[in-house]
């Protein structure tokens, strides 16, 4: 209950339940701890049908041996593309032929525009565990975040486990509203409705 207070007086910390974030964990003001374990999209295009048999049969039989829930978020973002447009203006001023210096600048413009449009986004792909937070309770959780990466490791898929500013990152991801991508959301055309009968 917001009491005497309005929302705009609410503190981000107190309208996300974050009370701090340190050593790589988040701690709640409702007495949880949180680590966080980023995995990067793993294409399957390029496999065979039977290698993505192997890989999801791995994957299952690791993910089983687990005995706590564990949650799994997915968070969409744009695509950073400052890193192609500077490279774009480094071979632009490299060259002096006018024909390639237009199409760099095309190609420049082109990506600014899916930039600016929302239209290039990428996944960004994040298990999290937690734990009430009692004696031990840091040590236990890293220790399993730890034996938790393992099972993506053991199948060959990389992870990084979140440092204290990546877990702000994340937060800012999912809590601010400029880093959201819009998405059509008229759902009328797909939810289908059941008329009484006659």
């Amino acid at each position: 209950m917001l009491g005497s207070r309005n929302k705009e007086q609410i503190s981000a910390q107190e309208f996300t339940n974050v009370s701090d974030i340190k050593n790589s964990i988040m701690y709640s003001r409702n007495g949880y701890i949180f680590k966080y374990l980023r995995i990067p999209p793993v294409s399957t295009d390029l496999m065979s049908k039977n290698e993505r048999k192997i890989l999801t049969e791995q994957l299952t039989g690791e993910l089983s041996l687990e005995k706590e829930p564990f949650h799994f978020i997915s968070v969409g973002r744009p695509v950073d593309v400052q890193p192609y447009l500077d490279y774009y203006s480094q071979l632009k001023g490299e060259t002096s032929n006018d024909i390639r210096r237009t199409l760099l600048q095309e190609a420049s413009n082109t990506m600014t525009e899916f930039a600016f449009g929302n239209e290039v986004s990428e996944n960004y792909f994040y298990f999290y565990l937690y734990k009430r937070l009692e004696e031990d309770a840091e040590k236990e959780l890293t220790k399993w975040m730890y034996s938790f990466a393992e099972h993506f490791e053991n199948v060959g898929i990389k992870t990084m486990i979140l440092n204290d500013d990546e877990i702000i990152m994340l937060c800012n991801l999912v809590n601010n509203p400029n880093t959201i991508l819009v998405e059509n959301t008229d759902y009328h055309k797909a939810v289908p409705v059941l008329m009484e009968g006659r």
